[in-house]
């Protein structure tokens, strides 16, 4: 199993954009991925809930995702 964590105490830098992208490229090359949004601001779930392709599957401790 691979981990990839993207981590800076810097917002705005681009994180949950880079990681979502990520995930979606390796799931579309057959990898089994899944995110975890662990900002408080839950970009990527928000993302999650709201893509309408078959997403990577994104879980939060911030607030549920569907």
């Amino acid at each position: 199993m691979h981990v990839l964590a993207l981590v800076t105490q810097k917002g705005g830098t681009g994180k949950s954009h880079l990681a979502v992208s990520l995930a979606v490229t390796a799931g579309a090359a057959g990898e089994k991925v899944c995110i975890l949004d662990l900002d408080p601001q839950g970009t990527s779930s928000d993302w999650y809930r709201t893509r309408t392709a078959e997403p990577p599957r994104c879980w939060t401790t911030t607030r549920p995702a569907r």
